[in-house]
């Protein structure tokens, strides 16, 4: 029996090799699952090549949504112990999201490495085709969230890494994705991969105890991205019934149990003193069993919705963060008007470092709202949410454990490592 499938872009998913998708038309003997013999086909190569974005994109609204729940991003409305163990900052015993979380992206991050292997094989010319860049990339934006999220990460079976470890390890990745993609002459992915290397390299000057180099290197990052493209965005896609935007299908489709948390709602820019365009919600629907108002995120309008993974705003705001630590102070407040003023708001204008320091934390947290920005923030500058328990207070910012999967697989973990 084959089957024809379609997909607006081709995206499918194979985790592990299970074909989902719909349009353009390819076939395979099995209806069901792709078999190792069909990935080597070449005229499955471009479904192949999709295949890391389709992976990461399963567990990338997911984690957007769970990782808000525990900062002033997100709540949860029921009474569900997982999540509202996540929300009061409880991260250490067993919990199903982030037990769930951790296998998408190594699965993400397992298959993109695959992938860049098959591909090096069937392309003819892999390192400078678009394709062998954008699996390069997948796997190294599966390390990044990897390491944002979880405490240690083991790779392949092999002992866990510490998530600078990761880190690194992504930055590899991102370096073989941006000599490729530029190579092969695509400039706005080149300048998405080099924002996500500024990005990177952002997180390792706070993970490596405020080195500054880091903050350096963040900056020569960002800076390229946007001389290469000043304008740059690259989108985790979704397309029903494939893939979709969870955030959309958690948050906003009438089930109120994940939700935004209403210290978003009718943002005031300070500046203006007006509603900020940028947090766009429904009309208050109620109130939870907790005593929180409830509202719906609109941030993303479907099911088939793209989530950014990398735009130029983020380098804007990493170079205004870096001339705020450099003291270059006029610098970094041009740096967030470029940011406000594509967003149709009027400029800031301060000589004060702290409240530039402050207003950048705004710019970052509204600009970024559901973009899986907030967790890594809300632990580098160590703001503690107001709704965990003491417990959890007094203990700090803490990432996720592994999955009991991997507990149970890893040879590492099944010898008492």
């Amino acid at each position: 029996m084959r089957r024809t499938w379609n997909s607006r872009r081709g995206i499918i998913a194979l985790v592990p090799f299970a074909l989902v998708g719909c349009g353009d038309l390819f076939e395979v003997s099995n209806p069901t699952n792709i078999i190792d013999e069909e990935l080597d086909d070449p005229l499955m190569i471009t479904a192949l090549a999709n295949s890391p974005e389709a992976a990461f994109a399963e567990g990338y609204a997911n984690i957007i949504l769970d990782a808000a729940l525990p900062t002033d991003e997100g709540t949860h409305h029921s009474t569900r112990a997982s999540r509202l163990e996540l929300m009061t900052g409880v991260f250490l015993s067993w919990n199903e999201q982030y037990d769930a979380r951790y296998n998408e992206m190594a699965r993400a991050r397992w298959l993109a490495d695959d992938v860049v292997v098959r591909l090096q094989t069937l392309l003819d010319s892999p390192n400078n085709d678009v394709r062998t860049a954008r699996a390069y990339y997948w796997g190294g934006m599966s390390r990044l969230f990897l390491a944002k999220h979880f405490f240690e990460v083991p790779l392949d079976g092999n002992p866990p890494q510490s998530p600078p470890a990761i880190l690194e390890d992504a930055l590899s990745r991102f370096d073989q994705a941006a000599e490729i993609a530029g190579a092969a002459g695509d400039a706005n992915l080149r300048a998405a991969i080099l924002g996500s290397r500024a990005r990177t390299l952002r997180a390792l000057y706070f993970e490596r105890g405020e080195q500054m180099t880091y903050f350096e290197r963040a900056a020569q990052a960002a800076t390229q991205a946007l001389e290469v493209l000043p304008s740059y965005q690259v989108d985790v896609r979704y397309q029903q019934p494939g893939s979709q935007n969870s955030v959309f299908a958690r948050a906003a489709t009438g089930q109120l149990y994940d939700g935004m948390h209403p210290s978003f709602a009718n943002r005031i820019d300070p500046v203006t003193g007006e509603r900020d365009p940028r947090i766009v919600h429904s009309e208050i629907l109620g109130t939870d069993p907790q005593g929180l108002d409830i509202y719906e995120p609109l941030k993303y309008d479907g099911r088939n919705a793209d989530v950014p993974a990398s735009r130029w705003q983020e380098a804007e705001l990493i170079l205004a963060e870096y001339h705020l630590l450099t003291g270059a102070l006029p610098q970094a407040v041009s740096r967030i008007n470029r940011v406000r003023a594509a967003a149709g708001l009027g400029e800031f204008s301060s000589a004060d470092a702290g409240e530039i320091r402050g207003q950048l934390m705004y710019e970052r947290e509204t600009e970024f709202w559901l973009e899986g920005r907030r967790w890594a923030d809300m632990r580098y500058y160590n703001l503690i949410p107001a709704g965990w328990i003491p417990e959890s207070q007094a203990a700090g910012w803490r990432r996720w454990p592994v999955s009991q999967q991997e507990r149970d697989t890893n040879p590492h973990y099944r010898s008492g490592g």
